[in-house]
């Protein structure tokens, strides 16, 4: 398999090195009609704007259900139709916000954002549990001085518990500081772990975008 890196982390995953590099999708506003209004009207009408107000758009426009399904790993999720699936292999999968944030390797992401999937067979994973293996991941994501993360915390994905930490700093070899986080949980003995960063700078933009992707997240009969 492919060598990818992000953020410097590397994940060992069926004996290749595996790098580390979300509630689903907001719906479109829908217009609210006024009631009718009571008061006779005046003599003299108001005009009537030829532009009506215009409803801020959201930062990302965002399919109405789920886009991305796996059959072979029982898992479905939502992103948004101006992302793109730049990379689909046997146990990963990377999206971004332009061809170029979604396989940027460590160091590499100056712009946008980016999400990966790493899915495969716990018994392939080189540990004893789902929390064995975020540990080691974990680890190895807060490795470089210039990268902090927090505390692992408790998060349900796609109904399952699973193990939820934020990360934001500088990777190796980067010079532009990420923001983003690192998601894992377990199912039917396969274990699945979601890598999302974006440029710090953009994180107010890119940010809720990441998070309503790991909460899109559905498991499926395989």
């Amino acid at each position: 398999m492919k060598k990818v890196v992000y953020g410097a982390v590397a994940v060992i995953v069926l004996l290749a090195v595996l790098p580390l590099g979300c509630g689903g999708p907001a719906e479109e506003p829908t217009p609210t009609s006024l009631p009718p209004t009571a008061t006779p009207a005046p003599a003299t009408p108001t005009a009537v704007p030829a532009t009506p107000t215009a409803v801020s758009p959201s930062p990302t426009s965002e399919a109405a259900g789920p886009n991305y399904i796996n059959p072979s790993w029982g898992l479905a999720m939502s992103y948004p139709e101006d992302w793109v699936m730049a990379q689909q292999g046997r146990n990963d999968v990377f999206f971004g916000t332009s061809q170029e944030a979604a396989m940027a390797g460590e160091g590499e992401l100056v712009e946008g954002a980016q999400f990966q999937i790493i899915a495969a067979p716990m018994a392939s994973l080189g540990a004893e549990s789902i929390e064995v293996f975020f540990d080691s991941v974990v680890s190895q994501l807060g490795a470089p001085a210039s990268m902090g993360v927090s505390s692992v915390s408790p998060h349900t994905i796609g109904g399952e518990p699973g193990l939820f930490v934020w990360f934001e700093g500088v990777p190796e070899g980067g010079a532009v500081p990420v923001a983003g986080f690192a998601a894992a949980t377990e199912r039917d003995e396969w274990g699945y772990l979601f890598i999302a960063g974006t440029v710090e700078d953009e994180s107010a933009e890119h940010g809720p975008v990441l998070e309503a992707m790991l909460e899109s997240v559905e498991f499926t009969e395989g």
